[in-house]
C-alpha cells in the first residue's frame, strides 16, 4: 500500500480509513501523503465534528451521504430488520460540513462477503500478488481511521442497543504495516480509496458480479464448485470422524487412506490432550496427524472436529497452522473450532473460565484474530482476554480455509453465523439450524452421527458402552469435567439398552438411515460418521457397500432423492 489518496467518483471527496470499524470521509484537496492526510482528518474532525454547533453536511458529502444509503438501508429506516451495516444512524446525522465520520457494525463486514478478489502493485503491472484475504468478506472492510493509539469517534450517535463491536465496546485494532506500493482491485466495478497513516491507500471494491454476488448471497464459497451449491444433487457430504482418543497416530492415518479410498468426503478429527476415558488409551496431536494425512492422502478433505484457540492454542498458532494445512493439503482443509472442554484446555495451567459468557468471548475474540492474521500484514490486537503483538503469518493460501463453528445455542450460532464460515454440531436440534439461518448463516452444517458397527447389535453396543459412553452425558458435563476419571464415575450409570437408544449399531442399513434422518430434517447437509464399534475396517466397508449412495440420498422430512 502507499501512501496517496483518491477521490470518489461520486462525491469528489477522499477516503481515511484503516482496517478497523470507522470510515471517514473528508471534502477538499487530496492530501499528498499519509502524514498530510492524518492532519487534514484531524484539522476537520476537530472544526466540524468535535464541537457543539449543528453543522449540515455540505452538498457533496450530501451527495456521498445518499449514495451510500441508495446501496445500503440507513439505519434509522431499518432497525427491526436488523439488515443495515451501519451502527450509526441517521447517517447524514453524522456528517458536519465537509466531513462525515461514521462506524460499520462490526459483524457486517464478514456477513455481507465482499473481498478483492486479486490485487497488483502499481508501477509493476506484471508483478500479480495473492489477495491476503478470503472470498465471502466486506463491502467497505472493517475500516476507520486510527490517530495517535485511538479510534476518533465523533458526535454523540444513535446506536444499536447492545450492538457488539461498536466503538464503545469493540477492541482496538491496530494496523502496523510499513508502506508499500499502492494495491488496486481488478474486477468490473470501480472502488474506493480507504487511507491510514503507515498503511496508506487501497482501493476497496464496493460492488461484485456473478460469481461473486453467488457468493454473497451464500450459493457458493470460494473454491466450490457448482455441485457444492445449496440445492444440487451431490450438496449432502459424508465425513468419517477420526477418533484420536480411541487410536494412535499411525492408525488414524491409515483409517484417513482407507475412508478415501471407501468414498468419504472428508475425514475430521477430534482435537484432544486427554481421551474422553482412560480405557480408551490415546491422544496424539491431531495437527501433526492432519499433516501426515495431507501427505498421503489426494482428494480427501481434512478438518478439525473441534479445535479450541483461545487457552491451550493461541489463535495466532492456529492461524498459523491452519494456514500451513491448507497449503500441505492444497486446500482440501477446513477448520473447525469451538469454545472448548475444561478437559483439555485446564491443563496449561491458566484456568479455564467458569462463566460460559467468558468463553464465548473469548472464542469471538480468537476468531477475530484468526482473520486479522489471514488478511495478511503485520497485526496487533487489544481485546478483553486475548492480544496480539506485531504478528505476521507469512505463508497463506490463496483460498484460506473454511471455518466452521461449533454451536449448540443461540449465542454461539451467532458467533458461528457471523465470524465463521460454516456450523458444526453434535445434536440434532432443528434450533441450532434454524438459530444460524436467523443470524444470517449460509454456510455448511457439519453434525457427527453416532454409529457403532459390529455384525450384531449387541456386539456393537457393548463396545460402545465401553469406549464412548460419554458421549451420552450431555455438552454441559461433557464440557466441565476436567479429567477422564471423572467422565468414569459420571457415566457409570449409563446402560447398554441406552446406547442401542442413541446410536444406530449392528449391521442393518436402516437403522444408520433411521439414526442419520433426524440431523437431515433439523438442516445438516456435513454429515460425520462416528463409529464406536470395535472394528474400523470392518465400518470402512460396510460404508461402501451399503451406505454411501442411500445416505446421500436422504432428503429433509423422512423423504429419499
Amino acid at each position: 500500500m502507499a501512501a496517496s489518496c483518491r477521490r470518489c467518483a461520486v462525491s469528489g471527496a477522499w477516503h481515511s480509513a484503516a482496517v478497523s470499524y470507522d470510515l471517514a470521509v473528508g471534502e477538499g484537496a487530496e492530501p499528498a501523503d499519509d502524514a498530510r492526510a492524518g492532519e487534514a482528518f484531524t484539522r476537520l474532525y476537530d472544526r466540524h465534528i468535535d464541537t457543539d454547533e449543528e453543522l449540515p453536511a455540505s452538498p457533496r458529502i450530501a451527495a456521498y451521504v445518499a449514495r451510500l444509503l441508495a446501496r445500503w438501508a440507513d439505519l434509522a429506516e431499518d432497525e427491526e430488520e436488523d439488515t443495515s451495516p451501519w451502527s450509526t444512524g441517521p447517517l447524514i446525522d453524522e456528517a458536519a460540513g465537509p466531513v462525515v465520520h461514521f462506524s460499520m457494525r462490526y459483524a457486517w463486514p464478514k456477513r455481507s462477503r465482499h473481498t478483492p478478489r486479486t490485487v497488483r502493485r502499481r508501477g509493476d503491472s506484471s508483478a500479480s500478488i495473492r489477495r491476503q484475504g478470503r472470498c465471502g468478506r466486506n463491502p467497505l472492510k472493517k475500516i476507520g481511521w486510527a490517530q495517535g493509539g485511538e479510534i476518533h469517534r465523533g458526535r454523540k450517535r444513535r446506536r444499536r442497543s447492545g450492538e457488539v463491536g461498536a466503538p464503545s465496546t469493540m477492541p482496538t485494532v491496530h494496523e502496523d504495516v510499513p508502506a508499500a506500493p499502492v494495491e488496486t482491485v481488478t474486477g468490473r466495478s470501480a472502488g474506493i480509496t480507504a487511507h491510514h497513516p503507515g498503511v496508506g491507500s487501497v482501493v476497496l471494491d464496493v460492488q461484485r458480479a456473478d460469481r461473486y454476488d453467488a457468493r454473497r448471497r451464500g450459493v457458493l464459497r470460494c473454491g466450490q464448485n457448482a455441485h457444492d451449491a445449496p440445492g444440487s444433487e451431490e450438496h449432502m457430504k459424508v465425513g468419517y470422524k477420526l477418533a484420536a482418543e480411541a487410536f494412535g497416530p499411525a492408525e488414524l492415518v491409515r483409517q484417513a487412506v482407507l475412508a478415501e479410498k471407501a468414498g468419504f468426503d472428508f475425514v475430521e478429527i477430534s482435537d484432544h490432550y486427554h481421551p474422553w476415558l482412560d480405557n480408551q488409551g490415546h491422544s496424539p496431536f491431531a495437527w501433526t496427524v492432519l499433516g501426515s494425512i495431507a501427505a498421503r492422502t489426494s482428494r480427501i478433505g481434512l478438518a478439525t472436529g473441534v479445535t479450541c484457540p483461545t487457552v491451550r492454542y493461541h489463535p495466532a498458532i492456529i492461524a498459523q497452522a491452519a494456514a500451513t494445512l491448507s497449503l500441505l493439503s492444497e486446500g482440501r482443509f477446513v477448520l473447525g473450532v469451538g469454545s472448548g472442554e475444561r478437559l483439555n484446555e485446564h491443563v496449561v495451567g491458566h484456568g479455564f473460565p467458569d462463566a460460559v459468557r467468558t468463553r464465548h468471548e473469548m472464542l469471538r475474540e480468537a476468531l477475530e484474530i484468526i482473520r486479522l492474521l489471514w488478511s495478511g500484514g503485520y497485526r496487533s490486537y487489544e481485546g478483553k482476554h486475548l492480544r496480539l503483538e506485531d504478528a505476521r503469518v507469512f505463508d497463506l493460501p490463496e483460498e484460506l480455509p473454511l471455518i466452521a463453528v461449533a454451536a449448540s445455542g443461540q449465542v454461539s450460532t451467532r458467533i458461528a453465523a457471523e465470524l465463521g464460515d460454516g456450523l458444526f454440531a453434535t445434536e440434532d436440534k432443528p434450533e441450532i439450524v434454524r438459530h444460524y439461518r436467523d443470524a444470517g448463516g449460509t454456510g455448511p452444517r457439519y453434525a457427527e452421527v453416532p454409529m457403532a458397527w459390529a455384525p450384531d447389535a449387541h456386539t456393537a453396543a457393548k463396545a460402545a458402552l465401553e469406549t464412548s459412553r460419554w458421549a451420552l452425558t450431555g455438552w454441559k458435563v461433557m464440557s466441565e469435567l476436567p479429567n477422564p476419571v471423572n467422565f468414569e464415575a459420571a457415566t457409570t450409570t449409563v446402560r447398554e439398552e441406552d446406547v442401542l437408544e442413541k446410536f444406530a449399531c449392528g449391521a442393518d442399513p436402516a437403522r444408520y438411515l433411521e439414526v442419520a434422518q433426524p440431523f437431515v430434517d433439523a438442516g445438516f447437509d456435513r454429515l460425520v460418521m462416528q463409529n464406536a464399534g470395535p472394528d474400523p475396517d470392518g465400518f470402512i466397508d460396510f460404508y461402501r457397500s451399503e451406505l454411501d449412495g442411500r445416505i446421500r440420498q436422504l432428503k429433509p422430512n423422512g423423504t429419499q432423492a
